[in-house]
């Protein structure tokens, strides 16, 4: 979740403004702070359907609407009020110096709201007055009276024209299609609304250069020929901005006379917030807010103002370049306070929006990933190891395999990462056995390593060195590789050092050729383990009664891996409810589990173990360290993960004869099946063995897309549904996460989900678990069937 923070647009006004401005995209640096930069996300001025030239007009401020969205559309124009008109759709726009300083017509007072524009619309040619000093404003201004401006505005002039000048302008307003939706004869006088036709008419014209007039205005034409309204807003549109304290002090109008929305539409200043996300527009006198709820993209424009990530610990709000005291706060994306920020959780902010987001492993984002820019190591711990530890890091938290620990727990050759900032030790002691056959893609700069089969990417640079000339690791050795966090390889070793003892579950029996200690090659014995970490190793072994489904162990001697075979262990007993103890006996809380059937085996976590009951059927192999914790266990189908569970559908029995020259005819029975796992229906044939399975909710034991084994489930009528378990009677029985929940409906299934089904006031409801509470059963499927 790596957040690019991108260059800042609007920098001259970020240095005066306390709202600040956000950029999207790819930008490069605007020369000032009028440039526009197209964004990728962000507001889009769309006008809609309603009548251009009237929005045209309003912006040049020829025509004003009151707030109910009344102009006075048939109101007859004043010669006062088009000579405003006039200069607002010239170049003269905004250039009125105020009253006039001395009377220039005897009907015009100087202190009139128009005498301004009167004088320069005279003094410009624009408009003339009449005999005896006079200029009529109040007199409606006619069609003959208006085409004279509007010939002039387009820059021509009377030297233009030759004999009767009134005409030949009138022809040439004819010809610039200055006319269009206006029917009026030359004397006849104009309401608003022909006004507003004629100038906008005016804007679409060429003028006498033969550009574009409305060019003059940063108006352009859409492909229908019609000002481009949009696009000149779009253009000179200012944003987007944050809200922050005192924003509209670095509005450049007054926010009492101007339009103001919040998500388009119409609102108060009161609902502006911080954090939302501004525009506005001078042209339009218009300010735009929005919010997360808005579609204008808010969370990626949000996101270009992020910084981050950082690990911070217990001085996060110290770090942080503004105060949180108004600041919004997210903890893993949702709302949240202050306190409920911890000292190792990723942080994110946004100083433009005055917002902190903080991520702990339950995000949704790369926690881990994060976490280990900010850890040291690998180290692998040896003699006084933990002495070199900072001493911030020592008194800290501390993690074996994951699992709280404390300081002591850590062992020689345990994989060592620490980080200062958060105060913490990792400390991991997962370890690979077997022998090194090669490295990839060669010693001088490998990769990976294969031992035993397997290959092991490296994580470390000194396990590169290690295997290397000047290293002491060499092909057909019997090596002990230390995993790191990450899966990878972040120490070696000769097993003559460590002399390890692990434990298995045999998988495979069998001869092969393999060379001894003294690099000769001889047929030999061997077997095929997991071993209680999860991974897979062959140990030559000259024992003739060892068998599949055995449990060994293997303890290195001088260097050589003795396999011997195992007893089965004495302990039975419940499980407490931490996982920590059975019998009074401690349960490491790093311990290595496996849980095997018929061959199919997965790592169990030691918090899996909880309430379970061992008994001699399903703990086959326990093994201690010296403070006499359990550190190691291989289980017999005790936690029933390996399965799937669903509906076995049809169950039949199909016989096939045949003939054998030696035996004869003979009867082969072939078993037929068709089941249901997670909605998908399969069907499967057993090659001369039947199951002879009943129908109904079942587990499904499937290995290379075939049936091993089933197991049979037991049916609890529920009589209550509550958040993770069900009742049957007075009994309670916990919900495997992943159960299978399914309405039946004329002998037909049909998958749902479990609230669809929760209301026993229409459905039967039936639960199986695959087995019965004492032994840490667990709800595996749910069937339903409607009243």
């Amino acid at each position: 979740m790596k957040k690019k923070m991108l260059s800042f647009v609007m920098a001259v006004i970020l240095s005066v403004m306390t709202m600040t401005t956000v950029t999207k995209g790819e930008t490069t640096t605007a020369p000032d702070a009028d440039k526009k930069v197209e964004n990728a996300a962000g507001f889009k001025y769309e006008s809609g359907n309603g009548d251009i030239s009237l929005k045209v007009m309003e912006m040049l401020k020829v025509i004003t609407e009151d707030k109910k969205g009344n102009w006075g559309a048939g109101k007859k124009v004043t010669r006062e009020e088009f000579a405003k008109m006039l200069v607002q759709v010239s170049n003269y726009s905004g250039k009125v110096s105020g009253n006039a300083s001395a009377r220039i017509f005897t009907d015009v007072s100087p202190s009139g709201q128009y005498s301004g524009y009167i004088k320069l619309a005279v003094n410009k040619g624009l408009m003339s007055g009449y005999l005896g000093g006079k200029f009529k404003p109040r007199q409606a201004v006619t069609l003959e009276e208006a085409v004279n401006g509007a010939i002039l505005l387009l820059g021509y002039s009377n030297t233009d024209f030759e004999g009767n000048i009134a005409d030949a302008k009138y022809g040439l307003y004819l010809d610039k299609g200055l006319n269009k939706k206006l029917s009026l004869k030359r004397n006849d006088t104009l309401s608003r609304k022909d006004c507003k036709n004629l100038f906008y008419n005016l804007l679409r014209a060429k003028n006498k250069e033969n550009t574009l007039y409305g060019e003059a205005f940063g108006f352009a034409l859409d492909s229908k020929g019609e000002i481009d309204y949009d696009k000149k807003v779009n253009d000179s549109l200012k944003g987007p901005f944050f809200v922050a304290s005192k924003w509209e002090n670095s509005i450049p109008f007054k926010l009492s006379t101007a339009k103001l929305y919040k998500n388009k539409i119409s609102c108060k200043k009161a609902d502006f917030n911080t954090g939302d996300i501004l525009y506005y527009s001078t042209d339009l006198k218009t300010v735009w807010a929005f919010d997360a709820d808005s579609d204008i993209g808010y969370k990626t424009l949000l996101d270009s103002t992020k910084k981050g990530p950082f690990l911070y610990g217990s001085n996060w709000k110290e770090k942080l370049p503004f105060s949180i005291a108004n600041a919004k706060i997210y903890k893993n994306d949702k709302l949240a306070r202050v306190v409920e920020i911890g000292n190792s959780d990723v942080i994110y902010y946004s100083k433009e929006a005055k917002t902190v987001w903080a991520y702990d492993e339950n995000g949704n984002m790369d926690y881990l990933s994060t976490l280990n820019k900010y850890k040291k190591g690998p180290y692998i711990a040896k003699d006084s190891f933990i002495n070199s530890l900072p001493k911030n890091v020592k008194n800290g938290k501390v993690y074996k395999n994951g699992e709280l620990s404390s300081i002591g727990k850590i062992a020689d050759y345990d994989v060592v990462y620490y980080s200062e900032e958060l105060k913490t030790v990792w400390a991991y002691d997962n370890k690979v056995y077997g022998v090194y056959e090669s490295a990839k893609p060669n010693k001088v700069a490998p990769t990976e390593i294969v031992v035993a089969g397997n290959t092991y990417a490296i994580g470390s640079q000194a396990v590169g060195y290690d295997l290397s000339a000047q290293g002491n690791i060499r092909e057909g050795m019997r090596v002990v590789l230390l995993m790191g966090d990450d899966g990878t390889v972040a120490g070696i070793m000769s097993s003559q050092t460590l002399e390890p003892v692990l434990a298995g579950y045999v998988l495979k029996v069998g001869k092969h050729v393999s060379k001894d200690s003294k690099d000769k090659s001889n047929l030999n014995g061997y077997v095929r383990i997991v071993d209680t970490n999860g991974n897979e190793q062959e140990y030559d072994t000259t024992l003739t009664n060892i068998y599949e489904g055995d449990t060994v162990e293997v303890k290195y001697i001088s260097g050589e891996a003795v396999v011997s075979k195992t007893s089965a262990p004495l302990i039975r007993g419940e499980v407490n409810s931490d996982a920590t103890l059975v019998n009074n006996i401690v349960i490491s809380p790093s311990a290595r589990i496996i849980d095997v059937v018929k061959g199919n085996y997965i790592k169990v976590n030691v918090k899996r173990l909880a309430d379970i009951e061992l008994t001699g059927q399903n703990l086959i192999y326990c093994g201690y360290n010296k403070a006499g914790e359990i550190t190691d266990m291989i289980l017999s189908d005790a936690t029933g993960d390996l399965f799937q569970y669903g509906i076995l559908l049809t169950s039949y029995i199909t016989e096939e004869k045949g003939f054998d020259p030696e035996l004869g005819e003979y009867t082969r029975k072939i078993g037929n099946y068709t089941y249901d796992i997670n909605g998908t229906q399969q069907t499967y044939t057993t090659e001369g063995v039947s199951f002879g399975e009943a129908t109904g909710p079942k587990g499904f034991l499937i290995k290379d897309n075939q049936i091993k084994a089933f197991k049979g489930l037991n049916q609890i009528k529920v009589s209550a549904i509550e958040k993770n378990q069900v009742r049957g009677g007075e009994a309670s029985y916990p919900i495997s996460d992943k159960v299978a929940v399914y309405v039946c409906s004329d002998k037909k299934y049909y998958l749902t989900k479990l609230s669809d089904i929760s209301n026993l006031n229409e459905y039967y409801v039936d639960a199986y678990i695959d087995k019965m509470n004492l032994e840490g059963g667990v709800i595996r499927v749910i069937v339903a069937t409607k009243k």
